[in-house]
């Protein structure tokens, strides 16, 4: 099963933070998310919603609510790993990409690989001033 868990911030139109003060401002606004008890409690609502036969119509429309949000933020965060094999080597990702299925909406992944930030922003309809 594919789990999500989430939160949210809200940030003004025009708000003059920096990119690194608004990645510490979200941070510090969804560090409860982060919590075992909230991710136990996560993980029971889902298993719960996904195994109550929902029709195509009520499945929706639980995402559509769970989910709606004007932009969504996800972040795989730094990932340690050896980015070589063989002769290959891994140098970048850019990831995570994700469309929700509800109109206009945006959703920006961040990754870290190789000590680099990798930013993304994925939407069928994207704000041009993002």
């Amino acid at each position: 099963m594919v789990s999500f868990g989430g939160g949210e911030i809200s940030i003004a139109p025009g708000d003059s933070m920096t990119f690194w003060e608004l990645a510490r401002f979200a941070k510090d606004g969804l560090s409860a998310v982060k919590r075992r008890e909230n991710i136990s409690r996560m993980i029971d609502l889902q298993s719960t919603a996904v195994s109550s036969n929902l029709t195509a119509e009520q499945a929706f429309q639980l995402k559509r609510n769970a989910f709606n949000a004007q932009v969504m933020f996800t972040n795989l965060g730094r990932l340690p790993f050896d980015g070589n094999f063989g002769s290959l080597k891994l140098e970048t990702l850019w990831a995570p990409c994700a469309l929700r299925g509800i109109e206009g909406k945006q959703t920006l992944g961040a990754v870290t690989v190789n000590g680099s930030l990798h930013l993304t922003h994925t939407s069928p309809a994207p704000i041009p001033a993002f």
